[in-house]
């Protein structure tokens, strides 16, 4: 770990340009960026942001998966090979379109992608862009320090040892606020909006040891 800050973002979903506002208050010289996932579905730019996770990958930079990324990953990486598998891939596809994905291949195509099914949907992302690529690269967590960051959580069951939790269960679990947190790390997440836990959306929260801190 060559520095001793983080700087963290979380849930860019499409939005590069408020993403670029964002990281006027980043300090290079004093903070490492953590990206903690979901950078596609939503938003109008999920191209842009895509290109920048992958450069800041590139680069040395961190980038962890959220489930929205895995998602559009599971979209294109499904294994077709009896007539069944394309029934279930027109399932994943819906899954992941109606959730926001449309935007997101809209972006990535420069065209409007309703009219396509599934398959051609499915060929064309693979065949005119690296997104799958770039998903691929993206792991479930990042240790910094006594620090853990995580798309969604870990759950109650999986602690104290964390690393027992399996991936989907990191990208997808909702922290309960009101649980100790047993693991030797302070947690830090994403996914569940604080407007969650709050009357309003004003505040950030983090895990810490043994309790939740808002």
């Amino acid at each position: 770990m060559s520095k001793e800050k983080a700087f963290v973002v979380s849930d860019i979903h499409g939005m590069y340009n408020e993403f670029m506002e964002l990281l006027k208050y980043w300090n290079r010289e004093e903070q490492e960026l953590v990206l903690l996932g979901d950078y596609v579905d939503r938003g109008l730019q999920s191209k842009e942001v895509l290109g920048f996770v992958y450069e800041h990958m590139a680069s040395g930079g961190t980038a962890i998966k959220g489930n929205h990324d895995q998602m559009l990953l599971d979209f294109l990486s499904f294994p077709l090979r009896l007539e069944p598998d394309y029934e279930d891939l027109q399932e994943i596809y819906s899954v992941w379109y109606y959730q926001g994905g449309q935007e997101t291949a809209n972006s990535i195509l420069g065209t409007k992608t309703a009219s396509l099914s599934a398959l051609e949907l499915r060929t064309e992302l693979l065949n005119d862009s690296n997104v799958k690529d770039t998903l691929e690269l993206l792991e479930p967590y990042y240790e910094f320090g006594n620090v853990l960051f995580v798309h969604g959580g870990i759950p109650r069951w999986r602690q104290p040892d964390w690393k027992t939790a399996e991936e989907h269960e990191m990208l997808w679990t909702r922290p309960n606020p009101f649980q100790k947190n047993e693991t030797s790390k302070t947690i830090i997440v994403g996914h569940t909006p604080t407007v969650n836990f709050h009357k309003g959306n004003n505040y950030d929260y983090l895990f810490r040891r043994p309790y939740n801190i808002y």
